[in-house]
């Protein structure tokens, strides 16, 4: 018999985290605490939302991240941001602590009360769904050598969030809550970074700009399927956080062949702006100037 289960796991940058690393908060962390009291305030958010890290084994911070896990569960925050990443092993269909058996209204009111202890603003909430995961049990015949695949079941239901703050619409922001079979958070991401005045300000115009008929450069092979203005930042896995305004703009390849979007970012004349940073650059030597040259022993 066979079984085949899709499964959220953690990235790989998080347990590289933890392997490195020997009442809720709703503001971002403080940089300047040491890391044993940033550690502290974790595990009290994640013992509000119902995340259970009582057989964590390692906890500590790493520049702009501070984890707490081991053993089946790891529950991480970036201190400069309000992004989490969160996962327990034994959460998933036919695990020990299972899946969420509730409505979909009590998933979605369950896990927007986790978003909102984590400190979003409820306001900023948008575009509320469940997404299913599905899955297909199979039994191999030796003698003829098929597989006969049984009917496809429903294994689990995650709430899926997107965010606006008024009309602004923020495209890299996102929240995914899995709940355990007794209403537990079995699975976290969220990034929700916090947008300053003048970036949704700059998107404003941006709006503006588009309902005034802002036309997308040309993208060969493609014609322009969405325009919309709003805000893009740097992902929850990264060393720096970029905000910034734009006109997003998602092509439609025209030949049915190809079948990925391009996605392009303009400012308000048309120009690309680049995509927001993840890591910082290492710093470059000044113009001119040469390396220095390594000193080799003489062999006389």
């Amino acid at each position: 018999m066979i079984a085949r289960i899709s499964r959220l796991g953690l990235t790989a940058s998080l347990v590289l985290l933890l392997a490195g690393c020997a009442a809720s908060s709703a503001q971002p962390l403080a940089a300047s605490p040491a890391p044993d009291v940033r550690v502290q305030q974790v595990e009290r958010q994640a013992k509000a939302i119902g995340f259970d890290l009582s057989a964590a084994t390692k906890r500590g911070a790493y520049q702009n991240t501070v984890a707490v896990g081991g053993g089946t569960e790891s529950f991480v925050r970036r201190t400069d941001s309000l992004t989490y990443i969160a996962g327990d092993d034994r959460y998933g269909f036919g695990e020990k602590i299972g899946v969420f058996a509730g409505s979909d209204a009590a998933l979605l009111a369950r896990s927007q009360a986790v978003l909102v202890e984590l400190g979003v603003p409820a306001s900023e909430i948008s575009r509320v769904r469940i997404q299913h995961e599905y899955g297909r049990v199979g039994q191999f015949d030796a003698a003829t050598g098929t597989v006969k695949a049984e009917p496809q079941q429903l294994l689990n239901r995650i709430a899926s969030f997107r965010r606006s703050i008024g009309t602004i619409p923020v495209f890299s922001s996102y929240a995914r809550v899995g709940l355990t079979q007794s209403g537990g958070v079995g699975m976290l991401r969220v990034h929700w970074p916090r947008i300053d005045a003048q970036t949704l300000k700059s998107a404003q115009a941006l709006q503006a700009r588009v309902r005034q008929g802002f036309k997308p450069p040309a993208v060969v092979g493609a014609r322009p399927e969405t325009v919309a203005a709003g805000i893009v930042h740097s992902p929850a896995a990264g060393e720096v956080m970029d905000v910034a305004a734009v006109i997003r703009v998602i092509y439609r390849p025209t030949n049915a062949q190809h079948g990925k979007k391009p996605v392009r970012l303009y400012d308000a004349s048309g120009r690309s702006v680049p995509e927001p940073r993840v890591f910082l650059k290492p710093p470059q030597p000044p113009q001119g100037t040469r390396a220095a040259a390594k000193s080799v022993p003489s062999r006389n």
